[in-house]
């Protein structure tokens, strides 16, 4: 079976509103050294994010991508990255002095332009912290929009209708290569915890130039020792 996008032939025509879209990128550091500034650093943050904006033709579109894009980095913080950071400020200033605290704390999220073709955008935001604990940890989330729009696009958007078999066909062919699985040993036998041995791909992608790029975090498909999967579905594989 040969998979084609079905993404509608509008999305790649420039569009009068998709013109006057713009971003900016916003940027918050902060590092806290103790009380009376009397340490080394032991806690410190950086975000580092795309805010839209443009005429009033795009005002609407602009405010839905930004609201998208900022509740993946703040959640329920709405005060944004200074709210963010004081929350994390009082827990470091509660426990700096005790025996079991182990700074220095870090905590880093970046949201970046990857793609960018006249009507269609694909952000990727990577998080990484250390709080505590045996190892940082980190993920990552694929953001793709539709500018005339605003609204984000989704796997379902973008293939076929009855193309998933395929896609996960193809999917783990390719985790097989890039991690040298021979055909004969199961994905659960190599450590993956794919519900049924059954490999699915998980919608967390970003649009490139030449392909697609799907993502597993640590701990999503497998243990932290395997770290991320990704799986790069080049444009000639999928016959686009």
């Amino acid at each position: 079976m040969k998979l084609k996008l079905s993404i509608i032939l509008a999305i790649f025509t420039l569009s009068l509103s998709a013109q006057s879209l713009q971003y900016k990128m916003e940027t918050f550091a902060k590092a806290y050294s103790g009380k009376n500034n009397q340490k080394d650093t032991i806690f410190q943050m950086q975000i580092s994010y795309p805010v839209f904006y443009g005429d009033t033709s795009v005002g609407q579109i602009a405010n839905k991508m930004n609201s998208t894009i900022q509740t993946a980095i703040f959640g329920e913080a709405t005060g944004g990255s200074n709210e963010l950071y004081n929350g994390f400020l009082q827990i470091v200033q509660e426990d700096e002095d005790s025996s079991y605290f182990t700074g220095y704390w870090t905590y880093s999220t970046d949201v970046s332009v990857v793609y960018s073709q006249e009507s269609l955008i694909s952000l990727f935001l990577f998080h990484d912290e250390y709080l505590g604990g045996a190892h940082p940890n980190s993920y990552c989330v694929g953001m793709n929009f539709d500018i005339r729009t605003g609204e984000p696009i989704v796997q379902s958007d973008l293939f076929i209708p009855a193309s998933d078999d395929e896609l996960n066909r193809l999917g783990e062919q390719i985790v097989r290569k890039e991690r040298e699985i021979p055909e004969n040993q199961t994905l659960s036998e190599y450590g993956y915890w794919f519900e049924n041995d059954k490999f699915l791909l998980n919608g967390n992608f970003i649009v490139k130039a030449d392909g697609l790029n799907y993502t597993f975090v640590p701990y999503e498909v497998g243990p932290y020792v395997l770290g991320y999967t990704d799986v790069f579905s080049p444009l000639k594989i999928l016959n686009i």
